[in-house]
């Protein structure tokens, strides 16, 4: 039986989240920083339906947002505007749209879920044990 050596690469965040070890004292992966965009930006030119326009300028005024954010706002722009589009047009809009647009949504902080971790990383909870060994004033 041939035995392969231990890998000794150190696993990734999203791998050591999913195996369960990842710890409260090992820095987060820090992302791209970009630099945060002054005023809301035009829309895109290939957006040609109203309501995904009129999405685009109601998340801009909304959003702190970046270069490297338009174009996956474009997307989720464009998939609510196809959405609502097929409803207007009494269809359903197919499910791979549908799970498309949520998860756009859910990358921009949009769902509740999405704005309850948001919400839970902001605030730090405090250390029970800080005043302990001091003597009160």
């Amino acid at each position: 039986m041939k035995t392969t050596p231990h890998d000794t690469t150190p696993a990734s965040a999203h791998l050591r989240m999913i195996r369960g070890t990842a710890r409260r004292d090992r820095p987060a992966p820090s992302g791209l920083a970009l630099p945060t965009l002054d005023a809301p930006p035009p829309p895109p030119a290939w957006m040609a339906n109203q309501d995904a326009l009129d999405e685009w300028n109601k998340l801009c005024g909304v959003l702190t947002l970046s270069e490297g954010h338009l174009s996956a706002l474009g997307v989720l722009c464009s998939l609510h505007g196809k959405i609502v589009s097929s409803f207007r047009a009494g269809d359903v809009p197919t499910g791979s749209l549908l799970a498309m647009h949520r998860s756009l949504s859910g990358d921009f902080g949009l769902t509740p879920r999405a704005a309850s971790r948001l919400n839970r990383q902001a605030t730090k909870p405090q250390n029970p044990f800080t005043s302990r060994g001091k003597r009160p004033e």
